[in-house]
């Protein structure tokens, strides 16, 4: 059992450090591209919103996935 969750939680662990690496590798390419952040707009705000709806979509289209969740052909 301890076995178990250990490999859930090393599973988990490793999951996330993924999730963090394509975050901040789509934070990095939309900066050296002259494109927002989310952090970039006043929280709230209608364009902030959309920034992040336009990062989201980056992310998944790094991981080779389009928005509706079709593998990119390129």
């Amino acid at each position: 059992m301890k076995s178990e969750n250990l490999k859930d939680t090393q599973r988990s662990e490793a999951l996330w450090a993924v999730a963090e690496a394509i975050e901040g590798a789509t934070r990095a390419i939309r900066k050296a591209r002259n494109k927002l952040n989310p952090e970039d707009c006043p929280p709230g705000s209608q364009l902030r919103r959309m920034i992040i709806v336009e990062f989201l979509t980056d992310c998944i289209q790094s991981i080779g996935e389009d928005v509706e969740g079709e593998r990119s052909s390129g």
